[in-house]
């Protein structure tokens, strides 16, 4: 959302607890992405920390950077908007989190998987996480995947509007391929004008107002 301006952004982003920003693993490539976008209140183009950080690579394409919350793409997606959303701080487990680490988390799951499925343009969607090598966990940072799953029509238009590499079949059999940086920047800046939106409404939203209030103090 080109020209968005931090005073213009809802306090569920600006407003969180400042509190110790956890444990960090320099061998951990989670932390080090956190490391290298510091919680930023400018949905539109979170950048990243100046000189002395650890350099990226591949790019990562941000779509919340807060005090206790990431959420960005993943580098090998399984379908358009394939979002990680993750605590800042090294955790390895979910078992492993505290209570204020889970409800932030938990509070984001929501806003950003309704900013997803809206950019993706499908309705049902996977949350995925797994914990310890034998589960599937690839790295050892918590984290939420949100995938956005198809159905058979929508799933038509998909490779009819996006090519055959977003060919999706059931539940852990989808085809991965590196996320091209181009189209990560362009789907990463629909996903956060989307969330933008989310947040909006639910400022509209008199109960949303109440919700949002409870949110912003995790």
């Amino acid at each position: 959302m080109p020209g968005l301006e931090p005073d213009n952004i809802s306090p569920l982003v600006l407003k969180e607890t400042s509190l110790p920003l956890g444990n960090y693993s320099e061998s951990c490539a989670f932390c080090t992405i956190a490391h290298a976008f510091p919680p930023s209140p400018n949905l539109s183009s979170p950048t990243p920390s100046p000189n002395g950080d650890p350099v990226i690579f591949p790019q990562a394409h941000i779509i919340v950077s807060t005090d206790g919350v990431l959420a960005f793409l993943d580098i090998q997606p399984l379908t358009r908007g394939h979002v990680l959303v993750c605590p800042r701080s090294h955790v390895e487990r979910v078992t492993d989190m505290t209570p204020t680490e889970s409800c932030r988390v938990g509070a984001w799951l929501p806003i950003i998987a309704r900013a997803v499925m809206k950019t993706a343009g499908v309705m049902d969607f996977n949350v995925v996480q797994n914990n310890g090598i034998h589960a599937a966990q690839v790295v050892p940072h918590v984290h939420y995947h949100i995938i956005p799953r198809p159905s058979n029509e929508e799933r038509e238009q998909l490779i009819h509007k996006q090519g055959a590499r977003w060919l999706i079949s059931k539940y852990g059999d989808g085809v991965r391929t590196d996320l091209d940086d181009e189209e990560g920047a362009v789907v990463a800046g629909e996903i956060r004008g989307n969330i933008f939106s989310e947040l909006q409404e639910m400022e509209r939203d008199g109960n949303g107002r109440i919700e949002r209030k409870l949110l912003s103090s995790l």
